[in-house]
């Protein structure tokens, strides 16, 4: 197509989008608009830059036409992006001036807005401020804020119930608002948060091998100490010195393999038992393997918050998932969202718990 000699290919292959099947269309609009800038927003979910280019041409085209009419009008085009959507300098590509926003709120100051919104409402008093606080730390975007304190006002106003727990419940519409598409595959039984919870029973299993070798251990080192019948490390070195003198008696090898494997082994664990005697230890490790022990015996019934902990955090966040006919889900839309921190945090805290569910009712 060709206006005033300036030419923009229409058709470059058969799957060009309807923007450039309807150009003629879209300039038609554009000049014979009542108005002087066009904005475009949430232009960065498309996550492809030539979409720019295009209207960049098309902006340039408008202004050719609207000069030819000699209406002494100039067509600009204003777009709302985030930084990010550019790598280096191709953004200087496509704009003419750049100019930059200070966010209104952030995760320093989301807190505070939080607390304005609610205190509308006079609802701030029913959160705790521990919650509050924590989730304010991943929030740095003001329509979220805002979409996610109007709809818990909604429910709140609709359900008109004290039985809820309004941390949970608030938690599980901010989930809803960040991740629409797995709320809804949780609403039918699937989806990342459906398969964390069905696999607590290994994240259980997991914990309990961990738990039963730190009894183990506990336990010997209890009978260690019970045994050791040396009441200073001093003598204990003697030995070592003794041994060590042996290792020049024939055979060398064999009395060498010996001592190492008696350094190595025995020794520490025999001081590791004199010193605990010598500081009075033997009751704090009685009392450290009936905590094990208790531990043990409650963690069926433990909540999956309770089962996070720093070592296990990383693997149960990622854990992938395999369907019935052997499909693998590894969930990266969800764990490549710049809020998988937040979403695990709600989990992590226990404000997604296994109790999802008595919320979940109150969304159909």
């Amino acid at each position: 197509m060709s206006v005033q000699g300036n030419e923009i290919e229409i058709f470059e292959n058969q799957d060009d989008s309807f923007f450039d099947k309807y150009l003629n269309e879209v300039l038609y609009l554009f000049e014979n608009s009542q108005t002087d800038v066009i904005v475009f927003e949430d232009m960065d979910r498309f996550e492809m830059n030539r979409i720019f280019e295009r209207l960049r041409e098309v902006n340039t085209l408008a202004n050719i036409q609207l000069a030819k009419q000699q209406s002494g009008k100039t067509l600009r085009f204003f777009y709302l992006l985030r930084d990010d959507v550019f790598v280096s300098k191709d953004r200087t590509k496509f704009f003419d001036y750049i100019i930059p926003i200070v966010p209104v709120v952030d995760g320093t100051n989301s807190y505070d807005q939080f607390i304005e919104h609610l205190n509308k409402n006079d609802l701030t008093e029913k959160f705790e401020k521990k919650f509050l606080q924590g989730i304010s730390l991943y929030i740095d975007d003001m329509r979220l804020l805002k979409n996610v304190c109007n709809e818990f006002l909604v429910y709140y106003h609709r359900l008109n119930t004290t039985e809820l727990n309004f941390n949970k419940m608030f938690a599980m519409i901010t989930y809803k608002n960040l991740f629409p598409r797995d709320f809804s595959d949780l609403q039918n039984g699937q989806g990342y948060i459906k398969s964390l919870f069905d696999h607590k029973d290994i994240f259980i299993l997991s914990e309990r091998e961990k738990i039963l070798d730190q009894i183990a251990a506990k336990k010997e080192e209890i009978e260690a100490c019970k045994s050791e019948q040396l009441v200073d490390v001093s003598e204990l070195d003697i030995i070592k010195s003794n041994k060590y003198a042996a290792t020049n008696s024939y055979p060398y090898n064999l009395r060498r393999k010996d001592y190492d494997d008696w350094v190595n082994n025995v020794y520490p664990v025999r001081k590791a038992a004199i010193q605990n005697k010598l500081n009075g230890r033997l009751s704090v490790l009685e009392t450290e393997l009936i905590a094990l022990e208790l531990q043990l015996a409650k963690l069926d019934s433990r909540q999956l918050k309770d089962i996070i902990n720093r070592e296990n955090r990383q693997t149960i966040f990622h854990t992938p998932t395999v369907n019935e006919v052997g499909d693998k889900s590894d969930y990266k839309e969800i764990r490549g969202s710049d809020y998988f921190a937040l979403l695990k945090y709600l989990v992590g805290e226990g404000y997604i718990d296994d109790t999802y569910a008595d919320y979940m009712r109150y969304f159909y």
